[in-house]
């Protein structure tokens, strides 16, 4: 035989009660930026579909600072601003920085596998280090 488990509303105060239908407030983040779900280690595609590289940090908005960074003060201070993804371009190329405006999209994978960050841009237009 079940017992009915009973929530005792009183021991929490006067609060009310919260609703999965509860519509969002203004400044209220309804969706997480796609950034949030970008992982080191996803493979990077640009736009135009073309493997751009692997993730190698993710860094977000505001958490960092822009002396870090191997750019032009003027290009480390608006990606540390606005939270960015480095990407390793392999062997014989420079680190590439997509700011988190760029990222269209990220499939998470599964079984295993490694996901996929979706650009918005081409890879040509990613900010390269020096």
């Amino acid at each position: 035989m079940s017992v009915p488990v009973r929530f005792d509303s009183s021991a929490v105060g006067n609060r009310p009660a919260m609703h999965p239908d509860t519509p969002a407030q203004p400044g209220m983040p309804t969706d997480p930026e796609p950034i949030a779900q970008v992982n080191t280690g996803m493979r990077v595609v640009d736009a135009a579909g073309a493997d751009v590289g692997k993730v190698t940090a993710v860094k977000m908005p505001d958490t960092g600072a822009a002396d870090e960074l191997d750019l032009d003060q003027e290009d480390a201070q608006r990606l540390v601003t606005a939270g960015y993804v480095v990407v390793d371009g392999g062997v014989l190329s420079r680190d590439l920085y997509a700011e988190a405006g760029q990222v269209a999209g990220v499939d998470e994978g599964g079984d295993g596998m490694d996901g996929v960050v979706t650009l918005s841009v081409t890879a040509d237009q990613l900010t390269r280090a020096h």
